[in-house]
C-alpha cells in the first residue's frame, strides 16, 4: 500500500520471505554516501520510475576516460532498488548515466560487478564488501582507460579490421568474404545439387553477397562520419563498428517491438556480440 495526502494505491500482493525488510529512499541514501566517501564520488542523478516501484541512485566518480579529446566515458556508482520485490537492492559500478527506465535497464548489464544485497535489514553490513567490490571495479575502469590509449596509438587500415570482424560475426556479416570473393555461381556449383536447386543455390548466396556489401559499407559509413574521432587508429575502427551494431542493424517486426528488439540486442544480443568482438579482435592486434 502506498499513501500520500491526496491518494491511497494498491499494489498486487507479492509473496516475500518472513526477513524481508524495505529500504527506504533514506536508507539508500546513508548506505551509497557511506559507500562513495573513499572514491571522491558525487551525486549526479536520482529517480523513481514505475510510480515509485523502482528507485536509483548514481554517484559520478572523478576519474574518466578520454582517448582522443571529445570522446568521453565516465564512470558511475550506482544503487538500484525495487519496493515491488522484483529486484534485490544492487550496488554497482557503470558507465552509463541513468536518466530513464531504459538507461536503468541498460546499466544494470554492469551489476554483477558490484553486489546484492537481500532485503533483509543488513544494509549497513555490506558497507565495506561494496566498497571492496567498486575498488575492483575502479581499477577495471583504470584498466580500460590504458586499453582504449593503446588503440589510439595503433594504426590500422579499417577495411581489413572491418572485414575481419564482420568474417566473425556471420549472423551479421552474412558470408565470409574469402566465399564472397568467389562468387555466387562458384559457391553454387560447389554444393554440387541438382540444377534447379543449384539455382535457388545462387539466389539465395547473392542475397547474403548484397547484406554483406551493405553491411561493409555501413560500418565504413560510420568510420567515415564527422563524429567518429581519431580517423586512422585502431580506436576509431572500433567505435565504427559499435556505431553501426548499434544504431545500424535493422530488426523485423512493429516498431515498438523493433525498438525493443534493438535495446536487447544491444545489451545481450548480436549487437552487443559484435561489439565484444570488435573489441577483442582490436586488442589482438596490439598484445
Amino acid at each position: 500500500i502506498e499513501e500520500s495526502p491526496t491518494r491511497l494505491t494498491v499494489f498486487p500482493n507479492v509473496a516475500v520471505g518472513q526477513d524481508y525488510t524495505i529500504v527506504q529512499p533514506p536508507e539508500c541514501y546513508n548506505f551509497v554516501d557511506k559507500v562513495i566517501g573513499e572514491f571522491g564520488a558525487h551525486y549526479d542523478t536520482a529517480g523513481a520510475i514505475d510510480g515509485g516501484k523502482k528507485i536509483w541512485l548514481a554517484a559520478l566518480m572523478p576519474e574518466w576516460v578520454e582517448p582522443v579529446l571529445g570522446d568521453v566515458t565516465r564512470n558511475y556508482i550506482v544503487l538500484t532498488n525495487s519496493y515491488d520485490a522484483t529486484e534485490s537492492l544492487w550496488c554497482y559500478s557503470t558507465s552509463h548515466r541513468i536518466v530513464c527506465a531504459n538507461t536503468r535497464r541498460q546499466a544494470m548489464i554492469d551489476r554483477e560487478k558490484g553486489i546484492r544485497i537481500r532485503h533483509s535489514g543488513k544494509l549497513g553490513q555490506r558497507v565495506r564488501e561494496a566498497q571492496l567490490a567498486l575498488g575492483l571495479a575502479r581499477d577495471e575502469f583504470r584498466v580500460f582507460k590504458d586499453l582504449a590509449a593503446s588503440l589510439v596509438r595503433h594504426k590500422a587500415k579499417p577495411e581489413a579490421f572491418v572485414d575481419t570482424v564482420l568474417d566473425s560475426c556471420l549472423d551479421v556479416g552474412a558470408i565470409a568474404m574469402a566465399d564472397l570473393r568467389k562468387g555466387a555461381a562458384v559457391l553454387a556449383a560447389e554444393l554440387d545439387l541438382s540444377q534447379e536447386a543449384t539455382a535457388e543455390a545462387e539466389k539465395r548466396i547473392k542475397r547474403l553477397i548484397v547484406r554483406r556489401e551493405k553491411a561493409f559499407k555501413e560500418v565504413m559509413d560510420c568510420y567515415e562520419s564527422e563524429t567518429n574521432l581519431a580517423s586512422g587508429t585502431l580506436w576509431a575502427a572500433v567505435q565504427a563498428v559499435t556505431q553501426f551494431s548499434n544504431h545500424g542493424l535493422r530488426y523485423i517486426g512493429m516498431p515498438n517491438k523493433r525498438l525493443e528488439t534493438r535495446f536487447q540486442s544491444v545489451l545481450t544480443g548480436r549487437a552487443d556480440t559484435l561489439n565484444q568482438v570488435a573489441f577483442d579482435t582490436a586488442m589482438s592486434l596490439v598484445s
